[in-house]
């Protein structure tokens, strides 16, 4: 069903049973207006337009050129609106709701609805039809100025209320929660190692080998070693002891110079001399003293 479609269920109230005439003024008179629309194909009338006067209820109709039409817009019964039209069927209900209606002419549509009249007309149009003569389209032509003020249209979607806008709550604003102060891990101090003392430099004491003794009978004297003194001017001397790391002498400083020493440390210099050839006695070299 429509109504269900649409939601409306809850809010509509449908009786498909046959309602008799004792009741149906009491439906009538339940109503706020009576829809008696209809198709632009209709041309005809109406009975509810009868039983509405009675309940003195206004209605909303629709159809073709008609008599139900001349009827509602001459004794200002309700509001006649046009056919096939959803629109004009909302303007026609926001118009019996709020608008400001005439108040019908009650008693002029009785006397007019009566069954001798009915009757009578529709004698007048069959005579008219089998003799040839156009009958009348509407029955109050003519007749405008007796008819009831129209009340004018009014518009359903001016009539829908606002829809209110939603305004979001407004947000409070809570001051954060002061957070305790984090506690700072004590750094953990590196053993600093103190810087072990340095060696007491050693002093290097070097002599020069005595140089041979002349041989006898030469007038200039030669050396031995070339490179070293001839005569010892003082007797060797005793190495001192040399003081350093675990006993051991530290390391002399390299030489600046791209020469090499000439002495080298616990040797005695060899001689360029053969043995074999020299019958010179050689004095033992001097020690060194590091």
């Amino acid at each position: 069903m429509l109504a269900d479609d649409l939601g409306l269920s809850k809010r509509v109230h449908i009786s498909d049973e046959f309602v008799p005439d004792e009741k149906r003024k009491s439906y009538f008179e339940a109503a706020d207006f009576i829809v008696s629309t209809y198709s632009g194909g209709f041309h005809s009338q109406s009975a509810t337009l009868a039983t509405a006067a009675q309940a003195r209820r206004h209605v909303l109709a629709a159809s073709g050129t008609s008599p139900m039409r001349d009827l509602v817009e001459h004794f200002g019964l309700g509001v006649f609106v046009e056919p096939d039209s959803s629109e004009a069927v909302a303007n026609g209900m926001a118009t019996l709701l709020h608008g400001d209606l005439p108040e019908a002419n009650w008693e002029g549509f009785e006397a007019h609805a009566t069954w001798q009249t009915n009757v009578t007309r529709i004698l007048e149009a069959a005579a008219d039809f089998v003799g040839g003569r156009p009958t009348p389209v509407r029955q109050f032509e003519g007749f405008e100025d007796e008819a009831v003020p129209r009340p004018p249209l009014l518009s359903a979607k001016a009539q829908r209320p606002a829809k209110p806008q939603k305004v979001p709550p407004a947000k409070k604003i809570v001051a954060p929660e002061a957070r305790p102060a984090a506690r700072k891990k004590p750094a953990k101090r590196l053993a600093v190692s103190k810087p072990a003392a340095a060696p007491a430099e050693a002093e290097l004491v070097s002599e020069k080998p005595a140089s041979p003794a002349p041989v006898a009978g030469a007038e200039n004297p030669q050396t031995v070693f070339p490179g070293f003194e001839t005569v010892a001017e003082s007797p060797a001397k005793t190495p001192a002891k040399v003081q350093g790391v675990n006993g051991r002498a530290p390391k002399a400083d390299k030489p600046t110079s791209k020469e090499k020493p000439q002495t080298r440390r616990g040797r005695k210099p060899r001689s360029r001399v053969s043995s074999r050839d020299s019958s010179v006695e050689l004095e033992p070299a001097g020690a060194i003293a590091v």
